[in-house]
């Protein structure tokens, strides 16, 4: 659907039969929008009003994100995916008419740190950013967080021990160039390129799947919360004693 008055009344834009996943208006000009749905690629070139189905270079995955970057508006990345891992990440230098693949391995959306396990979550948690000043360099959040700094040909894994897994959303800030990110354990903020650094506090989210109370002490109850492990409280204080979901 596409709105010109503010999302006050709406028109419908394409067939009812396309379930579409992710759109990105390409930098500095909003007549050119990228779409992907039903696992295509799809390029507007007057604001949404129609649609060119793009086949040069590109294959159909079951999800697609796209990520475009102002430090080279010609850019456009999608990435592909099967209903569980990797299948390819995809490069444009022209605008989305054509595409390249820039990689099909490893399997960056799996569980392990090098890739090399199959399947994965893409149905799920699926994300991907382009750098806004430096036009090589991607962030892809699956399970884990995965970074490239060669346009998608190679991939780095910046999965920290305090990240939590499952990630679903990433942002640069327009006002300060700061990466930040939304995953099934809260907020994140990505420092000096090398740190995640968990800002959730003071965000109440946790939803309790049990609890426990010791019959000796009185003052000893765990809590099991949906994919933010469990937690033990003292008396006084809340301590994390197992990751993943809580039990």
């Amino acid at each position: 659907f596409r709105s010109t008055d503010g999302a006050v009344t709406w028109s419908q834009e394409s067939m009812n039969t396309m379930n579409y996943k992710a759109i990105e208006f390409k930098p500095g000009d909003s007549e050119v929008v990228y779409a992907t749905g039903n696992g295509r690629f799809f390029k507007s070139e007057n604001n949404g009003q129609s649609w060119q189905y793009i086949t040069d270079g590109i294959i159909q995955g079951n999800r697609m994100v796209i990520a475009v970057t102002p430090a080279n508006p010609e850019l456009v990345y999608v990435l592909s995916a099967n209903t569980y891992e990797f299948r390819s990440l995809y490069r444009s230098t022209d605008s989305g008419d054509s595409f390249e693949e820039m990689s099909d391995s490893p399997n960056i959306l799996s569980w392990s740190a090098d890739g090399s396990q199959s399947g994965g979550q893409a149905w799920y948690d699926l994300c991907m950013v382009a750098d806004p000043e430096i036009e090589d360099r991607l962030y892809v959040g699956g399970i884990r967080m995965k970074q490239s700094d060669d346009g998608g040909a190679t991939w780095s894994d910046i999965q920290t021990n305090f990240l939590h897994v499952d990630h679903h959303w990433l942002e640069f800030s327009p006002h300060t160039g700061e990466l930040f990110l939304a995953n099934d354990g809260g907020m994140y903020k990505y420092e000096n390129n090398s740190e995640w650094v968990d800002i959730t506090d003071g965000i109440v989210t946790s939803q309790i799947y049990k609890l426990g109370q010791s019959p000796h002490n009185p003052n000893k109850t765990l809590c099991g919360f949906q994919d933010n492990g469990t937690s033990q409280f003292t008396g006084s204080v809340w301590q994390r004693v197992g990751g993943g979901d809580g039990f």
